[in-house]
């Protein structure tokens, strides 16, 4: 039996947050709602340096389908200063997530599921998509999924 969440590191920091196999307490649409927005004001507390256009970026390459790191590369180009502390800002992300995501493990530990890898990803994706304050999160996920499903 696994826990509900297990963070994943991805290109230029991004993640992906599962949830496991089991039974006991059984996931919910309320369960995946909250866990969504927990993990949202994670990413969003640790991207509040991210400039609105690297921020943007990263939103427009999960929604167009364009590669993430065409899109980072042309952000960093119009403003090539604030381009270096966005990727300062990038690269302490999986960082400063490390002590929220052992939190939302102990707060989320005794909730299961028997749906598969890819569906809890894909409910939890529907999930942050339809909040708008998770939009960045949603993107990050998203384009983090896309590449470790390339390997």
């Amino acid at each position: 039996m696994k826990k509900i969440i297990n963070m994943k590191k991805f290109i230029l920091p991004l993640l992906a947050l599962t949830l496991a196999l089991g039974s006991c307490n059984m996931a919910n649409d309320d369960d995946y709602k909250d866990l969504s927005k927990d993990l949202c004001d994670c990413v969003n507390t640790n991207a509040k340096d991210l400039s609105p256009a690297m921020r943007n970026a990263i939103i427009k390459s999960a929604e167009d389908g364009s590669a993430i790191d065409q899109v980072m590369t042309e952000a960093m180009m119009k403003d090539p200063t604030q381009g270096m502390k966005d990727s300062e800002t990038l690269m302490k992300i999986a960082t400063g997530m490390e002590p929220c995501v052992n939190s939302l493990e102990k707060k989320y530990k005794d909730i299961y599921t028997n749906d598969s890898e890819a569906e809890m990803q894909k409910k939890l994706l529907e999930t942050m998509k339809a909040e708008k304050s998770c939009d960045f999160t949603y993107a990050m996920m998203k384009k983090g999924l896309e590449e470790q499903n390339k390997h």
